[in-house]
């Protein structure tokens, strides 16, 4: 793959798994931490970088993710979720760069499931309505929207632990893990975006996706199926009601995805298969 990219947020879960993946495919895949720090919410700062970088694709992985977080600090969470998509779609224009933004299935209310990318959204917190406010200030006809659940996948970053990272810990330990049997999603596992991603740019595709594992699972059925993968005890794994779990913000029940659209140029993994090559890849029982 013979192209400039930037890759914004490349410290993140996401983006640093990105990072080096595109520069092991012969990419020139640089990082926002790379050289000058690049602030998304300040257009002096994208203006500094993108005219030094003669990118061809920025991919935006950056963003203020902590729902509670983002619950507690609306402010904070517009600017980094809402401004700084908006900014970034303006240099996109200005500098002619294809823009890759990452977005989440929480822009949905979780009441019916099985949304398209036609689905009007209706977000429920603050997190979902501050990428949502960001979508809308991205021009698709020369940007890409992909809306994600749940990513998972080899940590790169190490910076926090992930999802999974956390319920193998637990259950490696013997302790029980409470998984919402009513949280419904497509887990989105990071091979996929970047194949995704891969083939976007080859094709020259433009617009809004939905990305995720090809199965609809509850929090519940997605653990189950990490300690049968890594042969751990299934039975510390305990059904609970999402609303049981005492969080700040809330959090919409069924954003499960319709994968038409993506299926039409990338075919996902399976779940279970996604987790299989995430234990062949990393060093875990």
């Amino acid at each position: 793959m013979k192209e400039n990219i930037l890759v914004i947020g490349s410290t993140g879960f996401i983006g640093s798994f990105l990072r080096r993946e595109l520069q092991a495919d012969g990419a020139s895949a640089s990082g926002s931490s790379d050289s000058t720090v690049l602030d998304i919410t300040d257009s002096d700062s994208l203006r500094r970088i993108f005219e030094k970088g003669n990118y061809n694709t920025v991919i935006n992985c950056a963003g203020m993710t902590g729902v509670d977080a983002c619950e507690r600090d609306p402010l904070a969470a517009f600017r980094a979720n809402a401004l700084s998509a908006g900014n970034l779609s303006e240099a996109a224009e200005r500098y002619s760069f294809r823009l890759i933004h990452i977005s989440t299935d929480y822009v949905f209310d979780g009441r019916k499931g099985n949304y398209s990318e036609a689905d009007r959204p209706s977000p429920v917190n603050v997190y979902g309505q501050t990428k949502l406010y960001g979508e809308k200030m991205i021009d698709l006809n020369n940007s890409i929207i992909l809306r994600v659940s749940t990513p998972f996948g080899e940590n790169v970053s190490g910076r926090k632990m992930t999802f999974i990272e956390f319920v193998l810990q637990k259950l490696m330990s013997g302790q029980p893990v409470d998984a919402a049997i009513d949280q419904i999603t497509n887990p989105t596992f990071l091979p996929d975006i970047l194949e995704f991603i891969k083939v976007a740019i080859d094709e020259d595709i433009t617009g809004l996706y939905h990305l995720g594992v090809v199965e609809s699972v509850s929090r519940y059925s997605f653990c189950m199926d990490v300690a049968r993968v890594y042969g751990l005890d299934q039975d510390l794994v305990r059904p609970v009601s999402i609303d049981d779990l005492g969080m700040i913000a809330k959090r919409p029940k069924n954003t499960s995805f319709n994968l038409m659209r993506v299926k039409g140029i990338y075919k996902p993994h399976g779940l279970s298969e996604a987790i299989e090559k995430l234990r062949f890849s990393t060093v875990h029982p």
